[in-house]
C-alpha cells in the first residue's frame, strides 16, 4: 500500500509539473519529503529548483512587453534580463539536486531525473547570460528514447532540451537598416521570443537550427498525440500548459530564425505547425508573437505571386477584379480573421504626443492587414454569379467600414471604400428606387 500510495504521488508530482501549477508543487514536494524522503531526494531539489526558476520567468514575463508585432519601422530588442541574482535560490536547489544524483540517487532509467536537472541547469546558465556553459550542460544528454518508456512531462523534458540547445539569445541583435532593405521578409521578422537559447547567442544558427528542428519534431509528435486523444492529461485551460508552452517556444524559433537565414521552405512549415496548434489558443496567449507569425506566413504565400497583386489596381477598368490563386485566397480567408482581431485588440487609441514608435508599428499593422482585406474580397471565380459579385462587394464595404474605426479615417481605408462604390456603380448604375433615394 505505501508503494501504492508513494507512486501515486509521484504521478501528481509530475501531472502538475505539466499543468505548470508551481505553487502547488512545492506543497507536493513538502508533503512527499514529509512521507517518504525525510533527508531530502533528487526530485525534491529539482522539483523546488524548477519552482523557483518558473515563478522568476513567470514574474519577469509579466512585467515585460516584447512588440514583436510592431515593425518594421523599428526593430526592437528583448529587454536585458539579469537574472543572475533571481535565480540564485533556483540554481543553489539545482545544484544539490544534481549533486545527489551524481551520487547515484537518481535512476539510470530513460529520461532520468538527473538528465532534467542538467537542462533546468542549463536555462538558469542561458537567463544568467552564460550560453557557453548551458551548451556545455545539455551537449552530452541524450536526447532520444522509444517514447514508450517515457511519461507526459519526461516528453515536454525532449522538446525543452532541443529547444534550449537550440539555442537563442536573451539580447536580441539589432538589425542594422542596409539588412533590413535587402531581406523581402524583414518587416516580418521579429527579434527572438524571451527565453534564450543558445547557439543562437553564440551565432552558430546551421547548429542552432539543427537542434530546433529535432525540437520541432518532438513538439509536433507530442501534439499529435494529444490531439488524437491518445494522452490521459487532465489540463485545464486555467492551467500553464506546459506542453503547448514548449511547442510555441520551439515552432517560434525555428520559424522566426528560419526566415532570419533566408530558408523560406523550412520556415513556412513551422509557421504552418504554429497556425496549427497555437491559432485555437486564447486570444491572449502570446498574442505579438501570434502576429508575428501570421505576418510571417502571409508575407511568404504572397510573396510567390508574380507579378504581386495590388489591391483594386483594376478599378481605372471599372470593375473590382484580381486574379489571385485559389490556394492563396482561401489560404487568406482562413487566417485574416484571427490577424484582424489581434491587431486591432493590441493597438490602443494614440493621442497626440503620446503616441509611442510601438504604437505606430502597430497601426502599420492594422493598415497591412486591411490591404490583404482588399486582395482576399476582390478576388472573385471566373463565372460568377451576379449576387455572388453584389455579396462580395458588401462584404468589403463592411470590412473597410469597421477598419475606419480602427484606423482614425486613413485616408487609404477611405480611398478603398470610394473605389468598392465606384466598382458597385460601374456594374449596375444607380438603379435604386425613387423611395430610396428620398
Amino acid at each position: 500500500m505505501s508503494a501504492a500510495k508513494l507512486a501515486a504521488l509521484e504521478k501528481d508530482i509530475h501531472l502538475h509539473r505539466c499543468m505548470g501549477q508551481w505553487p502547488t508543487l512545492r506543497d507536493l514536494v513538502a508533503k512527499y519529503k514529509r512521507k517518504y524522503a525525510p533527508g531530502g531526494s533528487v526530485l525534491e531539489s529539482l522539483v523546488l529548483g524548477e519552482c523557483a526558476l518558473n515563478l522568476v520567468v513567470e514574474a519577469e514575463e509579466a512585467a515585460s512587453v516584447f512588440p514583436y508585432d510592431a515593425g518594421p519601422a523599428n526593430d526592437f530588442v528583448d529587454p536585458v534580463w539579469n537574472l543572475d541574482r533571481a535565480l540564485q535560490d533556483a540554481g543553489a536547489q539545482l545544484e544539490v539536486a544534481a549533486a545527489k544524483a551524481s551520487a547515484g540517487a537518481a535512476s539510470g532509467a530513460a529520461w532520468s531525473l538527473a538528465q532534467q536537472v542538467a537542462i533546468l541547469q542549463a536555462r538558469v546558465d542561458l537567463l544568467s547570460g552564460r550560453p557557453e556553459s548551458a551548451v556545455k550542460r545539455i551537449w552530452v544528454l541524450p536526447t532520444e528514447s522509444p517514447s514508450e518508456q517515457l511519461g507526459a512531462y519526461a516528453k515536454v523534458n525532449i522538446i525543452m532540451a532541443w529547444t534550449v540547445k537550440g539555442a537563442r539569445w536573451s539580447i536580441a541583435i539589432l538589425r542594422t537598416p542596409s539588412e533590413r532593405g535587402t531581406n523581402m521578409l524583414a518587416d516580418s521578422v521579429p527579434v527572438t521570443p524571451p527565453l534564450a537559447l543558445a547557439h543562437e547567442r553564440l551565432n552558430e544558427i546551421p547548429a542552432a537550427l539543427e537542434c530546433l528542428e529535432r525540437a520541432v519534431a518532438a513538439a509536433t509528435a507530442y501534439q499529435a498525440r494529444v490531439l488524437s486523444g491518445m494522452s490521459t492529461s487532465v489540463i485545464t485551460r486555467n492551467d500553464d500548459d506546459q506542453g503547448l508552452r514548449w511547442t510555441e517556444a520551439a515552432l517560434y524559433a525555428h520559424s522566426m530564425i528560419s526566415l532570419r537565414a533566408g530558408q523560406t521552405e523550412a520556415a513556412t512549415a513551422s509557421l504552418i505547425q504554429y497556425l496549427k496548434y497555437i491559432s485555437p489558443t486564447p486570444l491572449t496567449y502570446v498574442p505579438t508573437r501570434k502576429v508575428a507569425v501570421l505576418r510571417g506566413y502571409l508575407h511568404s504565400l504572397l510573396s510567390t505571386l508574380n507579378p504581386f497583386p495590388r489591391p483594386l489596381n483594376d478599378v481605372p477598368e471599372g470593375v473590382i477584379s484580381n486574379r489571385l490563386p485559389p490556394t492563396v485566397h482561401k489560404e487568406l480567408r482562413t487566417h485574416l480573421p484571427l490577424l484582424e482581431k489581434l491587431v486591432t485588440t493590441l493597438l490602443p487609441f494614440p493621442r497626440g504626443e503620446d503616441v509611442t514608435v510601438t504604437d505606430r508599428g502597430r497601426y502599420d499593422r492594422v493598415q497591412e492587414v486591411y490591404d490583404w482585406w482588399v486582395l482576399c474580397e476582390t478576388y472573385g471565380p471566373p463565372e460568377e454569379a451576379p449576387g455572388d459579385l453584389i455579396e462580395r462587394h458588401y462584404r468589403l464595404i463592411e470590412t473597410l467600414y469597421r477598419g475606419t474605426r480602427h484606423t482614425f479615417h486613413s485616408m487609404r481605408l477611405l480611398r478603398y471604400l470610394s473605389h468598392v462604390f465606384r466598382s458597385l456603380l460601374s456594374i449596375f448604375g444607380d438603379n435604386m428606387s425613387a423611395n430610396e433615394k428620398k
